[in-house]
C-alpha cells in the first residue's frame, strides 16, 4: 500500500499522501518529514466526521470527495470504500491533471483492500 502512495507522490505538486480510516487512524502514509502525520490524520478525521454529519442531515448518502484550499496548499480527501485517501498538494497546482492520478490511486487501493478482505 505504501508503494502505491509513493507512486502518487511522484505526481506534480503532490507533497504527501496517507490512507486513513474515517475515525483518524492512519493505515499507512508517505508524508514528507516537514509534515506531521498525526496532525494531518486529526485534521482529516475532523473534516470527514463533520462533513458526513452535515451530509446526513441533508439526506445525502455520504462523502465521496472533498478539497480544502489553504494559503499554503490543498488537502484532497477521497472516499476509497472502507478508508479515505488524503493527499496534500502545494498551492500552485491545478487539480485537474493531478485528479487523474488521485483517482487511479483510489482504484488501486480499492482493489488491494478487496483482495485482503
Amino acid at each position: 500500500m505504501k508503494a502505491i502512495l509513493e507512486n502518487l507522490n511522484r505526481s506534480v505538486g503532490v507533497i504527501g499522501s496517507a490512507v486513513m480510516t474515517n475515525d483518524g487512524i492512519v493505515v499507512t502514509s508517505a508524508i514528507s518529514d516537514g509534515l506531521n502525520q498525526d496532525t494531518l490524520a486529526a485534521i482529516g478525521s475532523l473534516l470527514v466526521i463533520s462533513v458526513q454529519r452535515a451530509l446526513k442531515r441533508c439526506d445525502d448518502t455520504g462523502l465521496n470527495f472533498m478539497t480544502i484550499e489553504g494559503s499554503r496548499g490543498k488537502i484532497v480527501m477521497v472516499n476509497a470504500g472502507s478508508v479515505f485517501l488524503l493527499v496534500i498538494t502545494d498551492s500552485s497546482i491545478a487539480l485537474g491533471p493531478t485528479m487523474l492520478d488521485i483517482r487511479s490511486t483510489v482504484d488501486k487501493l480499492q482493489k488491494l483492500i478487496s483482495l485482503n478482505t
